[in-house]
């Protein structure tokens, strides 16, 4: 991808963050600024439920279901428990791979990056992930360094989300 290219999808987006839209709608928007800034064919927003530990995917092309996994099960779940990014180049001979949502979902995942959604004091929010480089490419450090600068506006998207509700919660209560 060339830089103008990346240069035009920052702008979009930051475009629309200034229109102030809805949570699910952010979260769809990154989904495909993450698949398209690495050149992935999907991507999947996962978020932390601090309660249950585990992860719930709150935005995945191509999904149909919702897909939940467990710290420690599965990329995801690793990129979570651990909170360092996880570059797979054969998912399916790698042992962090969990082949359920492949059957599942009847997709074929060849390779994945997925990095770590961290808010203020270190607290997990989720993960992002991408599935499959395109032109049979591999995931790399530039794509993982790419990825982790839209985490960081994924982050303080969620977190601001959090805390209006949360507000929103109290005023409701009044």
């Amino acid at each position: 991808m060339t830089t103008q290219r990346k240069l035009t999808i920052y702008q979009e987006f930051g475009t629309f963050l200034a229109q102030k839209r809805g949570l699910d709608a952010l979260m769809v928007m990154m989904a495909t600024i993450s698949q398209e800034i690495v050149d992935a064919d999907r991507a999947t927003i996962y978020f932390y439920d601090e309660e249950k530990s585990l992860l719930w995917s709150k935005v995945g092309q191509g999904l149909d279901t919702r897909i939940e996994v467990g710290l420690n099960q599965g990329v995801a779940g690793i990129t979570a428990a651990m909170q360092e990014t996880q570059i797979v180049l054969d998912a399916k001979n790698d042992i962090r791979f969990n082949p359920e949502v492949d059957t599942l979902t009847g997709y074929v995942t060849r390779s994945i990056l997925a990095i770590p959604l961290v808010g203020m004091n270190e607290k997990l929010l989720g993960v992002i992930q991408v599935i499959n480089k395109h032109n049979n490419e591999y995931f790399n450090v530039d794509d993982a360094n790419e990825l982790l600068f839209l985490g960081e506006y994924a982050a303080l998207i969620i977190e601001n989300a959090m805390w209006n509700l949360k507000l929103q919660d109290e005023v409701d209560e009044k």
